[in-house]
C-alpha cells in the first residue's frame, strides 16, 4: 500500500501473492487502515463488502488487473479503479505508469486537484 501525496492517490500494486484463480485480491484491511481520510477508507470498505458478499458464490469478486487505486473525484466521492500492468514490470515501473496515467489522463478530465 502506498499514498502519492502530490496526486492524493492511495494505491496497491499487487504481486503473485495476491493472485487467486479468479484474479487479484488487494490487502483491503491495510488499505482501509492506511487511508488518509474516512471517505477513502469507506471506498475501500465497499470493496471489502463486495468481496465478502461474493466469496461463497459462483462469481467470487476479484480484480482483473494488478493495480488498484483511488483518489477524490470532482464531485467529492471516491471510486476504486484498476490499472493494467504487465506482470514482469517492477513496482517502480508500475508506479511510473500509474502516476503518468493519473497526471495526463485523469486529472485533466477532473480539473486537477
Amino acid at each position: 500500500m502506498a499514498y502519492n501525496e502530490t496526486l492524493k492517490t492511495q494505491y496497491q500494486i499487487m504481486t503473485a501473492e495476491h493472485k487467486t484463480e479468479n484474479g487479484y485480491i488487494p490487502n483491503i484491511p491495510e488499505l482501509i487502515a492506511e487511508a488518509p481520510c474516512p471517505e477513502m477508507a469507506e471506498a475501500w470498505q465497499s470493496v471489502a463488502d463486495l468481496i465478502e458478499k461474493c466469496k461463497n458464490t459462483n462469481h467470487p469478486f476479484a480484480f482483473t488487473f494488478r493495480t488498484v487505486y483511488t483518489h477524490q473525484k470532482r464531485d467529492g466521492t471516491y471510486t476504486i479503479y484498476q490499472h493494467g500492468m504487465p506482470t514482469d514490470w517492477t513496482i517502480s515501473e508500475c508506479e511510473a505508469d500509474l502516476f503518468e496515467w493519473i497526471e495526463k489522463v485523469e486529472l485533466p478530465q477532473m480539473g486537477g486537484h
